[in-house]
């Protein structure tokens, strides 16, 4: 049974007359091959997706537009209003 799934970028799929089967044409490698690249191919694909997905994502810490020095020498210019 065909995979219904799309191929794998710069691949194509062609039937033999002589034998009635599918082979697969990779034109970046310039191979052919009876095997469907499709299992492979998503397979490693969602391989990729699951460990992408499964480290925490990096916290990144707030940046502040003043300095502590000029935060801290202003506290003190005006009290606080009750």
């Amino acid at each position: 049974m065909l995979d219904d799934r799309p191929l794998p970028p710069n691949w194509e799929s062609h039937l033999d007359v002589n034998t009635q089967r599918w082979f697969f044409v990779d034109h970046v490698n310039k191979k052919t091959s009876w095997d469907d690249p499709r299992p492979a191919y998503y397979s490693a694909r969602e391989r990729k997706i699951y460990t992408s997905n499964a480290r925490p994502a990096e916290s990144q810490s707030p940046t502040l537009d003043a300095s502590y020095a000029s935060l801290v020498s202003d506290y003190d210019k005006e009290p606080f209003s009750r």
